[in-house]
Protein backbone atom coordinates (compact mmCIF):
# COMPACT_ATOMS: atom_id res chain seq x y z
CA UNK A 1 0.00 0.00 0.00
CA UNK A 2 2.89 2.62 0.87
CA UNK A 3 4.40 1.53 -2.37
CA UNK A 4 1.71 2.35 -4.54
CA UNK A 5 0.94 5.95 -2.45
CA UNK A 6 4.53 6.49 -3.16
CA UNK A 7 4.28 5.98 -7.02
CA UNK A 8 1.33 7.33 -7.24
CA UNK A 9 2.84 10.99 -5.34
CA UNK A 10 6.05 10.79 -7.55
CA UNK A 11 3.58 10.22 -10.68
CA UNK A 12 1.72 13.50 -10.05
CA UNK A 13 4.95 15.12 -9.24
CA UNK A 14 6.59 14.34 -12.38
CA UNK A 15 3.45 14.93 -14.49
CA UNK A 16 2.75 18.52 -12.97
CA UNK A 17 6.59 19.07 -13.62
CA UNK A 18 5.95 17.85 -17.07
CA UNK A 19 3.21 19.45 -18.00
CA UNK A 20 3.69 23.03 -16.71
CA UNK A 21 7.72 23.38 -15.89
CA UNK A 22 8.50 24.49 -20.32
CA UNK A 23 6.34 27.36 -20.42
CA UNK A 24 7.96 28.57 -17.06
CA UNK A 25 11.07 28.61 -18.83
CA UNK A 26 9.53 30.36 -21.93
CA UNK A 27 8.18 32.72 -20.43
CA UNK A 28 11.36 33.66 -18.57
CA UNK A 29 12.79 33.73 -22.13
CA UNK A 30 10.11 35.77 -23.47
CA UNK A 31 10.56 38.11 -20.82
CA UNK A 32 14.53 38.31 -21.03
CA UNK A 33 14.15 39.24 -25.09
CA UNK A 34 11.56 41.74 -24.33
CA UNK A 35 13.62 43.45 -22.17
CA UNK A 36 16.40 42.95 -24.52
CA UNK A 37 14.50 44.17 -27.97
CA UNK A 38 12.91 47.38 -25.83
CA UNK A 39 16.05 48.81 -24.51
CA UNK A 40 17.50 48.14 -28.14
CA UNK A 41 14.92 50.29 -29.46
CA UNK A 42 14.99 52.66 -26.78
CA UNK A 43 18.63 53.59 -27.30
CA UNK A 44 18.46 53.82 -31.01
CA UNK A 45 15.44 56.99 -30.39
CA UNK A 46 17.81 58.27 -27.61
CA UNK A 47 20.87 58.14 -29.68
CA UNK A 48 18.94 59.67 -32.79
CA UNK A 49 20.00 63.18 -34.38
CA UNK A 50 16.96 65.44 -31.70
CA UNK A 51 17.73 63.59 -28.58
CA UNK A 52 21.19 62.50 -28.08
CA UNK A 53 19.87 61.30 -24.14
CA UNK A 54 16.87 59.00 -22.80
CA UNK A 55 13.90 61.36 -22.65
CA UNK A 56 11.56 60.66 -20.11
CA UNK A 57 8.97 60.10 -22.91
CA UNK A 58 11.31 57.20 -24.31
CA UNK A 59 11.81 55.44 -20.93
CA UNK A 60 7.95 56.10 -20.32
CA UNK A 61 7.35 54.36 -23.76
CA UNK A 62 9.87 51.37 -22.93
CA UNK A 63 7.78 51.52 -19.86
CA UNK A 64 4.52 51.16 -21.73
CA UNK A 65 6.00 48.46 -24.02
CA UNK A 66 6.23 46.48 -21.73
CA UNK A 67 3.26 46.47 -19.79
CA UNK A 68 1.04 46.47 -22.65
CA UNK A 69 2.75 43.98 -25.28
CA UNK A 70 4.28 42.14 -22.52
CA UNK A 71 2.20 42.30 -19.85
CA UNK A 72 5.49 43.35 -16.99
CA UNK A 73 3.97 45.47 -13.92
CA UNK A 74 5.29 48.80 -14.24
CA UNK A 75 6.14 49.12 -10.85
CA UNK A 76 8.51 45.80 -11.87
CA UNK A 77 10.71 47.70 -14.30
CA UNK A 78 13.44 50.50 -13.18
CA UNK A 79 15.61 52.34 -15.45
CA UNK A 80 19.16 53.95 -15.14
CA UNK A 81 20.70 55.14 -17.79
CA UNK A 82 22.13 58.33 -19.96
CA UNK A 83 19.77 61.89 -18.73
CA UNK A 84 21.70 64.32 -19.98
CA UNK A 85 22.77 65.24 -23.90
CA UNK A 86 25.89 63.86 -24.97
CA UNK A 87 26.89 65.31 -28.19
CA UNK A 88 27.67 63.60 -31.60
CA UNK A 89 30.80 60.81 -30.78
CA UNK A 90 29.99 60.56 -27.11
CA UNK A 91 28.12 57.41 -25.65
CA UNK A 92 24.67 57.15 -24.33
CA UNK A 93 24.52 54.02 -21.90
CA UNK A 94 21.18 52.58 -20.61
CA UNK A 95 20.62 49.47 -18.42
CA UNK A 96 16.71 48.07 -17.94
CA UNK A 97 16.20 46.31 -15.00
CA UNK A 98 12.71 43.87 -14.44
CA UNK A 99 11.47 41.53 -12.03
CA UNK A 100 12.05 37.45 -13.04
CA UNK A 101 9.46 35.33 -13.36
CA UNK A 102 9.89 32.40 -11.25
CA UNK A 103 12.24 29.29 -12.69
CA UNK A 104 10.45 26.46 -11.15
CA UNK A 105 7.20 24.81 -10.10
CA UNK A 106 8.27 23.61 -6.83
CA UNK A 107 10.93 25.66 -5.80
CA UNK A 108 12.55 24.03 -2.95
CA UNK A 109 12.36 20.68 -4.28
CA UNK A 110 13.43 21.22 -8.05
CA UNK A 111 15.14 24.58 -8.01
CA UNK A 112 18.35 26.22 -6.42
CA UNK A 113 18.49 29.14 -4.40
CA UNK A 114 20.66 30.81 -6.73
CA UNK A 115 17.67 31.42 -9.51
CA UNK A 116 18.00 35.23 -10.70
CA UNK A 117 16.33 37.59 -8.90
CA UNK A 118 16.17 40.25 -11.89
CA UNK A 119 16.47 40.12 -15.75
CA UNK A 120 19.03 42.93 -16.45
CA UNK A 121 20.42 44.33 -19.51
CA UNK A 122 22.56 47.25 -20.62
CA UNK A 123 23.19 48.46 -23.81
CA UNK A 124 25.56 51.42 -25.14
CA UNK A 125 25.42 53.41 -27.99
CA UNK A 126 27.20 56.46 -29.63
CA UNK A 127 25.22 59.52 -29.95
CA UNK A 128 24.18 61.21 -33.21
CA UNK A 129 23.10 64.27 -31.61
CA UNK A 130 24.00 67.78 -32.99
CA UNK A 131 24.18 70.69 -30.93
CA UNK A 132 21.93 73.90 -32.42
Amino acid sequence: MFNKALAEILTVYFLILYLFQPPLHELFNVRSNAVEIVLNQGIAKAASLDNGYFTPEIIQEMKDTLRVKFFIPESSVTFTGTNVPMPRGEYIEGTLKVKASPLWIFQNLAGSDNAPKYITRHATMMSEYMER
